[in-house]
């Protein structure tokens, strides 16, 4: 009787364990159809916001606040000239492609989003800021500005005398001393005093 009964409990336990292992493979295969159903829908919705979002998308436009800058390079010196200046009224609310056509190649569009806009171009020449410092006729130490082309117009006359000048700084000013910027200029200047 007790092997009956022994059978008996491994045979209930046998059954049980293949009752839980084909219990869990069918668990295992529902979980694995309702995953992927899951999977498809959010798949689904995220195509759908795609196609939402490329709708949604708007253009980006001037603002009548956005911060406006010219920027020149000139090729013979080198030299950049960066200037923040007021946003001209007939470039409110164009786009970047009706900003190149209203520049008609003039200006390439450097910098363009919500807060500034930057447009740049390369000039053949000289900018506006080489000064050149000599002695005029009277002996006197003479600013001229150095025009793009290159020739010289009268800046500003000083009343500094080439007398009390050190040969070295006569020889210098009698040749020209070519400065690039007011600022420099006005240290030399300085230097002559």
């Amino acid at each position: 009787m007790k092997k009956i009964m022994f059978l008996g409990i491994m045979i209930f336990i046998v059954s049980i364990g293949i009752g839980f292992c084909f219990g869990r493979v069918i668990i295992y295969n529902r979980n694995q159809e309702y995953f992927q159903s899951e999977a498809n829908e959010v798949k689904e919705i995220i195509n759908n916001n795609q196609v939402i979002a490329e709708t949604i998308s708007v253009e980006l436009k001037v603002n009548p606040n956005i911060e406006f800058a010219i920027k020149e390079y000139y090729d013979e010196c080198g030299h950049f000239n960066f200037e923040y200046m007021e946003l001209p009224k007939e470039l409110v609310n164009l786009t970047r492609e009706e900003i190149e056509e209203h520049y008609n190649g003039n200006y390439e569009i450097e910098e363009f989003n919500e807060k500034s806009l930057i447009l740049s171009r390369e000039i053949n020449g000289m900018c506006d800021n080489h000064y050149v410092i000599k002695l005029n006729e009277n002996n006197l130490v003479t600013i001229y500005k150095m025009n793009t082309d290159t020739s010289y117009s009268l800046y500003e006359t000083t009343e500094i005398s080439k007398d009390f000048l050190p040969d070295s700084d006569v020889e210098k000013l009698e040749e020209g001393i070519v400065v690039y910027g007011i600022g420099k200029v006005n240290a030399m200047l300085e230097d002559f005093e």
